[in-house]
């Protein structure tokens, strides 16, 4: 009885052998491809660089290697770069709403929003 068993392990592991070593190489291929979609898609491709068999994107201070960084690392590094442009568009509305807080002190001598709406409406019948 065990070693019907045996076989039956041994017939089962060989099989399960060369269905992992078929899948394994279409996912190392899926891997790589996908790596290379989500390089061009999120960097696009005036920031890549892509000699010698690699595809990084040397943006500072967060480079990207999509091909040789680990998802996790790759996923961290996106994270920051989304954080430092979270700062920076925080610190760009902080100037606008002071430069808009002077700006409405300055008393104009054309309505400026009738000119906007007027123009708006040019474009659009155009």
């Amino acid at each position: 009885m065990q070693d019907d068993q045996a076989s039956d392990w041994q017939g089962f592991r060989d099989h399960r052998y060369l269905d992992l070593s078929k899948d394994r190489a279409r996912l190392l291929a899926d891997n790589k491809k996908l790596r290379k979609m989500l390089a061009f898609a999120y960097s696009g491709p005036a920031s890549l660089y892509g000699d010698d068999g690699e595809l990084t994107d040397y943006q500072m201070p967060y480079p990207i290697d999509y091909y040789r960084d680990s998802v996790d690392k790759i996923e961290q590094q996106m994270n920051y770069r989304g954080l430092a442009k979270l700062a920076e568009s925080q610190d760009a509305q902080r100037i606008l709403d002071e430069f808009a807080a002077k700006f409405a002190q300055v008393e104009l001598p054309v309505d400026f929003k009738k000119v906007l709406y007027e123009n708006k409406k040019d474009l659009y019948q155009k």
